[in-house]
């Protein structure tokens, strides 16, 4: 199972900023309930759920706030965490208010299992840029992502290089890779953090924070397992 959660958090890792979202009353800074879903789904469909164990409609000095307590599941987990969540009533639309409580609570209730642990940790930076480089088609084996469209001039080649190899030397640390199979799973790992492949004399110092983060959390997530 926690390998699955790790897939989970590299879904909404990957996702990131799109899926972060900041609440306009709290000033909390969280990933959108629905993105953790779909993650869920993509990554558990079948082997997890919810149950609903309460929704109401609450009166508040701003309007009314839906309010709803919401009961997760893992298959083969005995525990099933519970948790609450809210969301405001606009424009008199209730049912959209509920369902919004609902995924908020369900996205609570998921945290207890470490699920999107890169929000509570405070890692999340809404205005991270959402481009990426734009590429032409390419084989799994061959990636045009040159240098010049990722590095900015500010970057320093060496900066580049030493984190290049602190990220390399923590994965293989982490999952004890055979030397003849580390060039491999780097580049599988790679493709699976920034969604495309890409070779290390084009990789950015942004990228490779995203990759050194990745091997963090994993570890991290390893850690809390033990």
């Amino acid at each position: 199972m926690n390998s699955q959660v790790e897939q989970v958090n590299a879904l909404l890792f990957q996702g990131e900023p799109a899926n972060i979202s900041i609440d306009e009353h709290s000033g909390y800074t969280g990933y959108k309930p629905q993105a953790v879903v779909d993650a869920m789904n993509e990554v558990l469909f079948g082997a997890w759920g919810f149950e609903e164990v309460s929704s109401e409609i609450e009166p508040g000095d701003k309007g009314s706030l839906a309010v709803a307590q919401v009961r997760v599941w893992l298959k083969d987990i005995e525990f099933r965490p519970v948790a609450w969540g809210q969301n405001r009533v606009t424009r008199g639309d209730i049912g959209d208010a509920r369902k919004g409580a609902q995924t908020d609570a369900i996205k609570k209730a998921l945290s207890y299992f470490s699920i999107g642990n890169r929000a509570y940790h405070g890692l999340l930076d809404s205005k991270k840029p959402t481009t990426k480089p734009a590429t032409s088609p390419v084989s799994s084996q061959v990636s045009n992502h040159p240098a010049s469209s990722t590095q900015t001039p500010s970057e320093s080649p060496e900066e580049v290089k030493k984190l290049l190899g602190t990220v390399k030397s923590l994965l293989n640390a982490h999952y004890q890779i055979p030397q003849i199979d580390q060039p491999a799973k780097w580049r599988n790992f790679k493709e699976l953090v920034l969604g495309l492949p890409v070779e290390d004399e084009g990789l950015s110092l942004p990228e490779l924070k995203r990759l050194r983060d990745a091997v963090k959390m994993k570890i991290q997530n390893a850690k809390g397992a033990a």
